[in-house]
């Protein structure tokens, strides 16, 4: 059978990432990791597994979807982390997760432009092009040990993730808490495209207002995509820049889709 490649993406970087991957590998479906039990994936050949480290861990979220999936003995599996700041403990967690499958685990990191608005903006357009440069050249690369099914060593965490893990994990401890402080700006236009986006069904109307509940993922798709900038939180300081990959779009039905056409002007200032 063909390969499956399970994506996590809040903003658009490991999604654009995930496309870039499944055509180079070829012969390969991609799916939202959230809805991985949907698919039977020991069937495949390959399985890859995209996703974003959120305070030097992957979100709970994406990583409970993972130990949930059924895998084939010495089935080919594949984790792409993508970061900011550090890649942190997140292949740590995947081998951990992965650990009772018997599976053959190639491990890959890849820097991306951050997306955390709540305590900083969008970085330089000209460092967020670079990065990106570079990440093309990445994908290239992995593709290539993926086709040729070469091991990889483990991905430790750094210094810098070993140094704040207590501060991340109380951080990681706050997500519900600071999620559900979210509100919406007197331009909100009620088109509800971050309910659409929302990956743990968070947000729900009430008489026509959005409601953030306790289940926030802290993904900052909702804040990031609003066309009107008018989702906003307590911690978020006034003229930070908003940041999405400038590969992606959101579609009509309200899903991240990959742009045919690039232009330096996608990016949102």
């Amino acid at each position: 059978m063909s390969n499956i490649i399970f994506y996590f993406s809040g903003t658009g970087n490991s999604y654009s990432i995930a496309k870039g991957i499944q055509k180079e590998i070829g012969d390969t479906i991609l799916a939202p990791l959230l809805k991985a039990k949907d698919y039977k994936a020991a069937e495949y050949n390959i399985v890859g597994f995209v996703f974003p480290v959120y305070y030097v861990h992957v979100p709970e979220i994406a990583l409970s979807a993972i130990k949930g999936l059924s895998l084939g003995k010495g089935q080919q599996v594949f984790a792409i982390a993508t970061y900011a700041g550090s890649w942190g403990y997140a292949l740590q967690d995947i081998r951990e997760a992965l650990s009772d499958k018997d599976v053959i685990l190639q491990e890959y990191k890849i820097k991306t432009p951050g997306n955390y608005i709540l305590e900083y903006g969008a970085f330089p357009r000209a460092y967020q092009e670079y990065i990106l440069k570079k990440v093309d050249t990445q994908i290239s690369k992995i593709a290539g040990l993926i086709l040729d099914n070469k091991k990889t060593g483990y991905i430790e965490p750094n210094l810098i993730a070993r140094i704040f893990h207590s501060k991340s994990d109380k951080q990681r401890n706050l997500f519900s808490e600071i999620g559900s402080d979210f509100y919406a700006k007197e331009q909100c236009a009620h088109c509800y495209q971050c309910v659409k986006l929302c990956p743990t069904n968070n947000i729900t109307i009430s008489d026509g207002n959005l409601i953030w509940g306790s289940k926030c993922a802290q993904c900052m798709a909702c804040i990031q995509w609003c066309p009107q900038n008018a989702v906003s939180h307590p911690l978020m300081k006034e003229n930070r820049r908003y940041y999405t990959n400038p590969n992606v779009i959101i579609n009509k039905s309200g899903a991240l889709e990959l742009k045919e056409n690039i232009s330096r002007s996608t990016y949102k200032n």
